[in-house]
């Protein structure tokens, strides 16, 4: 998968495994403020809660990457899909980063 095939795209209801998959990783999950998800139904419960259904004035973006896709180039790709994503669609006149290795 190279780096410029990175798409930025909402969460949809097909993605509960692999979100599960990434976010119940350990080693991808180190450096979050929570712990690694137990099970797929926490999966789910994160997805509802950050679905596609947020209203515009709480939108904010998180992005992680499956272990096998570390050091490749895709987080430095997608961050600057984001910011353009951010500036130019969004319009927003701000950005807040917290980013972690």
């Amino acid at each position: 998968l190279p780096a410029a095939s990175v798409v930025l795209r909402p969460l949809g209801d097909d993605d509960v495994s692999a979100l599960f998959s990434i976010l119940g990783d350990p080693a991808v999950m180190r450096l979050w403020s929570s712990p690694p998800l137990r099970d797929a139904a926490a999966a789910r419960t994160l997805l509802d809660e950050i679905g596609p259904t947020l209203p515009p004035e709480r939108f904010s973006n998180g992005a992680s990457l499956a272990r096998e896709y570390f050091g490749q180039g895709h987080a430095s790709d997608a961050v600057a899909r984001l910011i353009g994503f951010a500036f130019e669609t969004l319009g927003l006149h701000r950005l807040e980063a917290d980013p972690d290795q």
